[in-house]
């Protein structure tokens, strides 16, 4: 599997490899666009991340009062804050 890859490595076009830098280009304007394109993935990493945690939070607590509820330990429009604080 692993020479398969290496060897897939090797049939990607010159050009793939290369950055505007190798290339020989004298202007700015690729290293600004790939700035800005890499700081674009990095915060929609870092967004992706936290919604991804925030979503696990809410529906776990979802779980949770459905749970209290069936146990009785809740009534139906209560939050777990009101009645355990942690």
């Amino acid at each position: 599997m692993r020479n398969a890859f290496f060897s897939f490595l090797f049939l990607i076009p010159s050009d793939a490899w290369a950055c505007a830098t190798c290339f020989g280009l004298t202007d700015n304007e690729g290293l600004v666009r790939g700035f800005l394109i890499g700081g674009a993935v990095l915060l929609v990493c870092v967004f992706s991340i936290i919604g991804t945690i925030v979503f696990y939070v809410k529906r776990s607590e979802k779980k949770k009062r459905e749970k209290f509820v069936k146990m009785g330990l809740m009534k139906e429009g209560e939050k777990t804050s009101e009645r355990w604080p942690i």
